[in-house]
């Protein structure tokens, strides 16, 4: 590094009182410090504009590893003609260089907020070297510390560029393994040379940059006595000195999970002292006891009110590349109040590196350097162009007397104020038609896209009410579909009469949940003291709906399904959430009595032998010995008269499930609904098919 940066070493003070009562092993008010580094490029006169970079590294990755990428940005930008003016990064403070310095303080329950104080805590003693615009560079849990660094304060960072981000709202499916490696890593070796022989043989450093490697074995490891290896001695003969970790494997998986042995649960059982230990775990994640992790689930939640702009920067092998995850992260950042108003108004991007993980930025270098220095370069020109606006050439015009006082716009608008309540900025916005309208597309376009019947199924139209395409599923064994026949879904037959209270309901839940919940609760007593209509149930089953009675009255499924919603919604599962949103308004739409009339089916003779057939050739290929025996009399006697039996039947899979795999499972289940389904419903307004005249059961 030498021949592009001047490195200085600086030694800072932490913030006082960690998150955790635990995270110093003598009292909460010890002081710890970060080891931090500055490069400052060589050869160059700071400029104005010129950023500032402000990097956090990964767990148990020394700031040290990052120094190539340094080298390879401070190239990029050169060619792109903006300058930097120096990079900052820091170990945390029970990692790498900062754990030697706090080898006999720290604790044991560390938190990623601790670093984000910190670093807040180094720009506020070395503020003369924090010059803007601080651009933000975080890999992996560094992530996480700055995205909580800017809601701490909003406007220090200018920019994040998140680093291949584990800001996820669930566990990852690689905290389990990520938490075990470094529990049992081995920790010590008898001289240099077999520590460096250990690290080369390492697997996970195999696609890694050699330049990178050389610094991991610079400075991953160090010599005994430790703290926790006060001997001297090597395990040799010889009498060589032994090396373990700088960082031991304790920090490293403490920084990975944070136990919770006796189940704490202060949501279900309300407890003091359990809310005073474990405050942040989360509601209605879900949780794999005895290990929980906050900080990942606090950053996801902040996401729409990050100000600084981002670059999500991804490996695309890479297990942090979920599809949902990446479309809801580029989805909510920056886009509430106080945000920088997301990626809608350009200030929030993704961009992948292709053939490589969760290491990008110690694998392919040059091109992680490629796109962070194109962003930069970008959000520096922005970054001009809003200080412009900012400040106003008025301000500078003035002496500092009047930099202090009122300006004369000030007492014209005070005398002019009369105090009077305005409609808040909100409501403007609902109560325009097109905006009320794109809300709502948003939120249907959502649904759609999150929640995903199986591949098989017929996918009706809402306005249409038929089959826009049905395609058997590529798991299924064997199909005797007929390709003439079309299918119709189960919700070709509706109603609307409660279709404009669904309607209602869901918008006052989106803009006003009080609201919602006043009018949920007096659909509630109305269907109480109401009652049911009991002419209705004299009458024999026809398309006319149960709800046609009475406009106001509602079926208790929805009402179930409403409060259920609700819960969902404030425990943040939006996902599942809209589940039941889908469902309560399938309840609007279908009644009962439509459901049992579109059962009524007409059946086609040409498939009443091949069904039989087609069952066996399910369950026999399946090994599902004697399934047909046992299942053919309830089946034949009942498919089509009494829709139990139908739900019987498409849980079949579920209840003779045999060893079978879930995918195999899915594959009959898709199968069993295409059969059921590939019928005519009777209905009086739709044609029957001309081709082969159908016969009733």
């Amino acid at each position: 590094m030498s021949s592009s940066f001047k490195v200085v070493e600086h030694h800072t003070p932490c913030q006082s009182i960690r998150e955790y009562p635990q995270a110093t092993s003598t009292y909460q008010e010890e002081v710890l410090h970060l080891s931090a580094k500055q490069y400052i490029p060589l050869n160059r006169t700071p400029q104005e504009g010129d950023v500032t970079i402000l990097a956090a590294h990964a767990s148990a990755f020394p700031k040290e590893l990052y120094e190539p990428l340094w080298e390879d940005l401070l190239k990029q930008s050169k060619k792109a003609g903006y300058g930097i003016r120096s990079i900052w990064m820091a170990d945390v403070a029970n990692q790498g260089a900062s754990y030697v310095l706090n080898e006999g303080k720290t604790g044991n329950d560390p938190n990623y907020a601790d670093h984000a104080r910190d670093l807040l805590c180094l720009i506020n003693t070395h503020r003369s070297e924090f010059t803007r615009p601080i651009i933000g560079v975080g890999h992996s849990m560094g992530t996480i510390s700055l995205s909580l660094l800017a809601q701490m304060h909003p406007r220090l960072l200018t920019s994040i560029v998140m680093l291949d981000a584990i800001i996820v709202h669930k566990p990852l499916p690689a905290w389990v393994p990520m938490t075990r490696m470094p529990s049992f890593r081995r920790d010590l070796w008898p001289s240099r040379q077999a520590a460096e022989a250990a690290f080369r043989k390492n697997v996970l450093l195999k696609p890694f940059d050699p330049r990178v490697v050389d610094k991991i074995l610079q400075h991953s490891i160090r010599p005994t006595p430790t703290l926790l290896y006060p001997e001297k001695e090597g395990e040799n003969k010889k009498g060589e000195q032994s090396y373990t970790l700088t960082t031991p494997k304790h920090q490293e998986a403490l920084s990975i999970a944070r136990p919770n042995y006796e189940h704490v649960d202060w949501i279900n059982k309300p407890d003091l002292r359990a809310r005073h230990t474990h405050p942040d775990i989360w509601p209605c994640a879900p949780y794999m006891p005895p290990f929980y992790k906050s900080e990942g689930r606090t950053a996801w939640m902040f996401l729409p009110y990050l100000r600084p702009s981002v670059l999500w920067l991804y490996g695309t092998k890479s297990y942090t590349m979920d599809p949902i995850e990446r479309s809801e992260k580029m989805k909510r950042t920056g886009t509430e109040w106080n945000g920088s108003g997301g990626a809608a108004m350009g200030r929030v991007k993704e961009e992948f590196i292709e053939d490589t993980g969760h290491f990008l930025c110690f694998e392919k270098i040059k091109e992680t350097a490629e796109k962070v220095s194109e962003w930069l370069d970008s959000e520096v020109k922005i970054w001009k162009d809003l200080e412009r606006v900012t400040i106003d050439k008025k301000w500078h015009e003035k002496d500092v007397v009047g930099r202090q006082c009122m300006d004369e716009n000030w007492l014209k608008g005070v005398k002019a104020w009369k105090g009077d309540a305005a409609m808040p900025l909100m409501g403007e916005v609902k109560s325009d038609p097109k905006a009320s309208r794109a809300i709502a597309k948003s939120i249907g376009k959502r649904l759609r896209t999150q929640i995903l019947p199986p591949s098989s199924l017929p996918k009706p139209s809402f306005l249409t009410h038929q089959v826009t395409s049905t395609k058997p599923s590529t798991n299924t064994i064997h199909t005797t579909v007929p390709t003439n026949k079309k299918a119709i879904a189960t919700m070709s037959l509706i109603t609307r009469e409660d279709l404009p209270l669904a309607i209602i309901y869901f918008f006052l839940s989106f803009y006003h949940q009080p609201l919602a919940y006043l009018f949920l609760g007096l659909r509630i007593l109305y269907s109480i003291f109401s009652g049911p209509d009991d002419s209705s149930k004299k009458q024999p089953t026809t398309t006319t709906t149960s709800h046609s009675s009475s406009f106001f009255s509602i079926d208790p499924e929805f009402i179930a399904l409403g409060l259920i919603y609700h819960y969902l919604i404030d425990l943040g599962l939006y996902w599942t959430a809209g589940f039941f949103a889908l469902r309560m308004i399938y309840v609007a739409l279908i009644s009962e009595d439509e459901v049992k009339e579109v059962k009524r089916f007409k059946v086609y003779p040409d498939w009443k032998d091949e069904r039989r057939w087609h069952y066996v050739d399910v369950g026999e290929e399946l090994g599902w010995k004697g399934w047909w025996d046992r299942e053919a009399p309830m089946i034949n006697k009942h498919t089509h008269k009494d829709p139990s039996a139908q739900t019987h039947l498409l849980n079949l899979p579920q209840e003779n499930p045999r060893a079978l795999t879930e995918e195999t499972q899915h594959a009959i289940q898709d199968q069993l609904h295409l059969w059921m389904y590939q019928t005519t419903p009777t209905h009086p307004t739709r044609k029957q098919n001309t081709t082969t005249k159908p016969t009733e059961q």
